[in-house]
């Protein structure tokens, strides 16, 4: 998202199925968010939980 800078914000995207993570950068600032991490639901077919 927009272009590499020193001085303006820009940032990059890392985007899958079950993965997603986006970094902002501005300056020496660097944020990862929002970020989303999910698997398959599971059946437990035993056991406490």
């Amino acid at each position: 998202m927009g272009e590499p800078s020193e001085t303006e914000p820009w940032g990059w995207q890392l985007d899958g199925h079950h993965l997603v993570i986006n970094y902002f950068v501005l300056g020496d600032q660097v944020v990862m968010s929002p970020v989303f991490m999910g698997s398959e639901p599971i059946r437990a077919e035993g056991g406490k939980f």
